[in-house]
């Protein structure tokens, strides 16, 4: 009797294949698995970028200070174009973020719910998500009509 014609060779074959077609599989999910956390820090990495980007115009240019302003008096002085439009820039960047969270493609934004509850706290931001709402996803909008 051959010995490459035994069950005993065959059965050796086959769990050799096993294990290499498992081992394959297993490195791949490890992989995938970094790969996920790479994308993760990248993404979260983007956001803080992209915030910096958004806030810095607030910083640089004083046609945009009354954004923030607890006190500022929206029916002597009506809501600019620039305070629209920036106020409206922040509304897609949370927007964006809460799409990134709950598609897992970012780590978790802890204080999304109170940004969004201080930020409707001011005067303009709130006059301006009256107007704006309704061009937003649904899922955007709930989130926001459920934490102010």
């Amino acid at each position: 009797m051959n010995i490459f014609e035994s069950d005993w060779f065959e059965f050796i074959f086959q769990l050799i294949q096993s294990l290499g077609i498992i081992i394959t599989l297993v490195i791949t999910i490890v992989n995938l698995l970094k790969n996920n956390k790479y994308l993760k820090s990248s993404n979260s990495l983007m956001i803080t970028q992209n915030h910096r980007e958004i806030w810095i115009n607030i910083l640089n240019n004083d046609d945009l200070k009354r954004v923030f302003d607890k006190n500022a008096d929206i029916v002597s002085t009506p809501v600019t174009e620039k305070e629209h439009y920036f106020t409206n820039m922040i509304f897609l960047h949370m927007s964006s973020c809460l799409k990134m969270c709950n598609s897992k493609s970012c780590f978790q934004i802890e204080g999304m719910k109170n940004d969004i509850k201080d930020i409707l706290s001011y005067p303009i931001p709130n006059f301006v998500w009256t107007s704006v709402y309704k061009y937003h996803d649904k899922e955007f909008v709930d989130f926001v009509m459920h934490n102010i």
